[in-house]
């Protein structure tokens, strides 16, 4: 099916236009729409995860053992509406289920003398909480929101009735969290307003007839906002691909298939260069491949792309100051995207199994994360030091070493054999491994592979071809398209964080050689000024040139000063008076002033933190504040935002007289992990 590109949906309670609400009642192939899609899949042994939870499965309710009697039955109501904090009508229907749950198609959990023992654990009731709200508006059983068509357009099922089902099981996350490490996968509570939200459901309806799966869903509500024009998202890179998707999911429903249809065409369309690594042609052909060529391995790299597409969607309504009714509903549906995901992943990895389309689809789940909450150290990895995003980058990493590559002979020729998107996949984890090493202080993971693979590749004007040109061979997908420096810097920030990691082992054991550090700082140093990117863009004030591939040269200078900066910034301690690091400091400066405003500033994450972090005058840190800021407004990620306070933090504790401050301090106080990236 041809789509054309995806405007926001339209909302019935806006008045903006001429438009009246039932014009935009049924807009299901306009919007990223907000209607169930099919539950997990089911284990390799046939049976769902969920199949022996001690929390019940709404497809398992005779494993409960609750008794319901009528000499219970008058205590406050059936344990599904008190869960709900419903009332409910306490008359039992046919299949021991109140009148209550059976007119809204719940399961109903009955009057058992307790409270079943599951409902002690506060993350399985919050999620069935969240999967009973899913439900409930795929139903359009919200007040002020109209049922649509998809809504009507739902079959009979048998016998007249509609149970929910489910397959995210408590005991499932439970079992896997032991069976892991440190890191678990976590599945966000919802947020208070959406908590508000649960309580104000308006039953009205009759009962629907479709039983429908609940691992992540919203209801099409008949639309949001008044359309935007496609010019509006003029100035988003990737906008104007007009990127169509037609493929069938294989086990979706048609109606399953057309959300996803909708999200995966809004995404490339108008939201997948809002991350760096995703801007260039080679993560285009890669993720289009693994979803276009491998359906039945994607379900969670769709996922992913849909609650990029749905967080973004939503921002972009905020950005045009459209109402925002439905706002609300709107984030809850990106986060049970997100959710439903993170399940996936949470299912391959303790079946043991990782494919290259789960390794993508963790790092879209990373980006999802560092835009939605950065790097805040909460939820159930807090006690570790980890992040929601955490332990999708462990998979990935995982999944790179059971390649193989690490043990082959030549990982070189290794990567270069291997498909698109594996190779696509490989490099990235790479990346994100790396600066997390950067970020924490200790050397990246696969740091023995890295020093053989990422080596010197060919002359300057080797490794920039195919940016914009002439298409490169599939396998060969150079670092400065990805990350926007050369293999030999993006080597050096590994070496470097590794030294830090030495140096602070060694100072705390009270034998540190300053001779040695230095020895060791001086051949990381040589390694970096090995390749000379040259900076014939520009001269003095004026600028040659300014074309795609002369600033893809500037930022890839920007990252070999900036290696040059933080590696000094080791060496000497966070002392901006320290003429290596002020020398490196001016440099950056001078380089950000040729370099014009655009979707390269993307990647300027890490350089902008650490000429921030050593700034030390109003002018530089104008300068930088402007132009980080800038690059926050552009991709809406909270992680650009944490960046920021960390920066402003540093400058205030300088400025009150403080003489070094360590910014790795500051960040840890602020209960963060940020990726710079």
């Amino acid at each position: 099916m041809t789509q054309s590109p995806i405007p926001i949906p339209d909302d019935p309670h806006s008045n903006a236009g001429n438009s009246s609400p039932s014009d935009f009642h049924s807009s299901v192939e306009t919007s990223p729409a907000i209607i169930p899609l099919s539950e997990p899949p089911a284990s390799d042994g046939g049976h769902s995860p969920s199949s022996t939870s001690t929390r019940p499965s709404f497809q398992h309710r005779n494993s409960l053992d609750l008794q319901r009697s009528v000499s219970t039955a008058g205590r406050g109501g059936c344990w599904t509406c008190r869960l709900r904090r419903k009332k409910c009508d306490e008359q039992r229907e046919e299949g021991d289920s109140c009148r209550t749950c059976r007119r809204l198609q719940l399961n109903c959990l009955g009057w058992g003398p307790r409270r079943p023992d599951w409902m002690r654990d506060k993350e399985a009731v919050q999620t069935y909480k969240m999967e009973i709200k899913a439900h409930l508006l795929r139903l359009g059983l919200i007040r002020g929101q109209p049922r649509t068509s998809l809504s009507a357009a739902s079959s009979t099922p048998q016998n007249g009735s509609s149970l929910v089902s489910t397959t995210n099981s408590a005991a499932a996350i439970n079992r896997a969290r032991s069976e892991r490490g440190s890191f678990q996968f976590s599945f966000d509570d919802p947020q208070p307003q959406q908590q508000q939200q649960q309580q104000q459901l308006e039953f009205s309806f009759p009962q629907h007839s479709r039983a429908v799966a609940i691992g992540l869903t919203g209801a099409a509500d008949g639309g949001g906002p008044p359309s935007l024009p496609p010019e509006n998202f003029s100035n988003v890179p990737g906008a104007g691909d007009n990127f169509q998707w037609a493929m069938q999911p294989t086990g979706l429903t048609d109606q399953d298939a057309a959300v996803k249809r909708e999200h995966l065409a809004y995404y490339f369309n108008h939201v997948r260069g809002l991350h760096f690594l995703f801007t260039c042609k080679v993560a285009l052909d890669a993720i289009q491949a693994v979803v276009t060529r491998e359906p039945m391995n994607a379900g969670a790299l769709t996922d992913a792309m849909c609650a990029i597409a749905s967080r973004q969607y939503a921002k972009a309504q905020r950005r045009a100051s459209l109402p925002d009714t439905n706002l609300n509903v709107e984030d809850t549906q990106s986060q049970l995207f997100f959710n439903q995901g993170a399940f996936l992943l949470d299912a391959a990895r303790r079946q043991g199994r990782c494919t290259q389309a789960e390794a993508m689809a963790a790092i879209h789940l990373i980006s999802y994360s560092l835009a939605e909450r950065g790097g805040v150290i909460a939820g159930a990895n807090a006690r570790v030091g980890g992040t929601d995003w955490t332990p999708f980058l462990e998979l990935a990493c995982d999944w790179l070493a059971q390649t193989g590559m690490h043990v082959d002979e030549n990982p070189r020729l290794f990567i270069m054999n291997l498909p698109l998107p594996a190779a696509y996949s490989a490099k990235v984890t790479m990346c994100m491994d790396i600066f997390m090493g950067v970020t924490l202080q200790q050397p990246p993971r696969l740091l023995a592979l890295y020093r053989r693979l990422l080596t010197a590749t060919g002359t300057p004007n080797h490794i920039w071809g195919g940016s914009s040109g002439g298409p490169a061979p599939e396998w060969e997908l150079y670092v400065p398209l990805l990350v926007g420096c050369t293999e030999q810097v993006l080597l050096a920030f590994a070496e470097i964080a590794a030294l830090a990691h030495w140096k602070a082992h060694e100072a705390r054991d009270g034998k540190l050689s300053a001779r040695e550090l230095i020895m060791r700082g001086n051949v990381i140093e040589r390694a970096i000024r090995q390749t000379t990117l040259d900076p014939m863009a520009f001269e003095g004030s004026r600028v040659v040139q300014v074309n795609e591939d002369t600033c893809r040269r500037i930022l890839a200078t920007i990252l070999q000063e900036s290696a040059l900066l933080y590696l000094n910034m080791v060496l000497s301690g966070n002392n901006p008076g320290v003429p290596e690091i002020q020398s490196s400091l001016n440099h950056i400066l001078n380089l950000l002033k040729h370099m014009p405003l655009g979707k390269l500033d993307l990647g300027l994450a890490l350089p902008l933190a650490f000429a921030g972090f050593m700034a030390d005058t109003p002018t530089a840190r104008d300068t930088i504040h402007k132009r980080l800021r800038h690059v926050g407004s552009v991709c809406g990620s909270a992680n650009i935002r944490q960046i920021e306070g960390v920066m402003l933090e540093v400058w205030a504790r300088r400025d009150s007289g403080q003489r070094e401050v360590e910014w790795r301090e500051v960040m840890q106080e602020r209960g963060l992990t940020l990726l710079m990236i």
